[in-house]
């Protein structure tokens, strides 16, 4: 399982200060989807990119900046004419650059996907940044597209729309190779610390961290209420199989008292596998 995050669609305050700080975290790629920008303002963010991080940045506009800077790849919208223009453009460039796009619809996932080297598929959950969004499909449906692709294609699905660190597990469970994260880290006020969270559900997966066990005892319906606004106790089921525990003894579950957000709000961990504990979810 692996890790993508999608820049947020409009301004974000020091945006360009996050990215660096989520390399810096350990993030491989950044996908750059800016609908209201500007050739110009494309070029304006990624020449204030290290060179040494622009071969992880993807563009979904402004692919001509993809030769210009060097950058990872070029990422196609979920529309004909794109669909026919991009793929040449891998014979344009004297390096590696990969080929994305988007997917809304299994039928498109069942289909030939051999000039592109992933996809997301969204959406996967209701979405955390769009209204009454939510997956038009049943998880059989989901589950059964996912394995043809693997089956004819090397094209590998990455899971987007309401993917949260608590259900990372779930999307490893329905076969995608990973998970594209947006409202998860720009909703939050804590973005690394969000990506750290996922992180930590992606290096526990199968055995070790059922993330699956987390909880909250309420929710923050105040101010700044959302994905990143539940606090008071969290607790998870830390699952060390290789040792022989067995994972539903009550001595294998370990809690921590997180702390409600506020400028002094220390970061809680389990003591046992490392996971943060603060700002969890609420799961049905």
């Amino acid at each position: 399982m692996e890790i993508i995050v999608l820049s947020p669609e409009g301004e974000y305050p020091g945006e360009r200060q996050w990215v660096g700080r989520l390399f810096a975290a350990g993030l491989h790629r950044y996908h750059l989807r800016k609908p209201g920008w500007e050739d110009a303002e494309f070029e304006a963010f990624l020449e204030n990119i290290p060179r040494d991080w622009r071969p992880k940045v993807v563009v979904h506009q402004c692919h001509r900046a993809v030769e210009k800077y060097h950058l990872g790849g070029w990422h196609c919208k979920d529309r004909e004419e794109q669909l026919k223009t991009i793929p040449p453009l891998r014979q344009s460039v004297p390096f590696p650059a990969t080929l994305s796009r988007s997917i809304h619809r299994l039928d498109d996932l069942r289909g030939d996907l051999t000039s592109w080297d992933y996809v997301f598929l969204s959406p996967v959950y209701r979405s955390i940044t769009k209204a009454n969004y939510g997956p038009r499909w049943e998880r059989t449906e989901l589950e059964g597209a996912i394995r043809r692709c693997k089956e004819s294609s090397s094209a590998k699905v990455y899971a987007l729309g309401g993917v949260e660190p608590a259900n990372i597990p779930d999307c490893a469970l329905m076969g995608f190779d990973g998970v594209a994260l947006l409202g998860a880290i720009w909703s939050s006020h804590h973005p690394i610390r969000r990506f750290r969270e996922a992180l930590a559900c992606m290096s526990h997966l199968p055995s070790e961290c059922d993330i699956s066990q987390f909880s909250t005892a309420r929710p923050n319906t105040g101010a700044g209420a959302g994905i990143a606004g539940f606090h008071a106790r969290a607790s998870h089921r830390c699952m060390p199989t290789l040792q022989g525990v067995d994972p539903a003894s009550p001595a294998n579950r370990h809690e921590t008292r997180a702390s409600t957000r506020s400028s002094t709000a220390r970061d809680e961990f389990c003591e046992t596998c490392g996971l943060e504990a603060i700002n969890l979810p609420v799961l049905p």
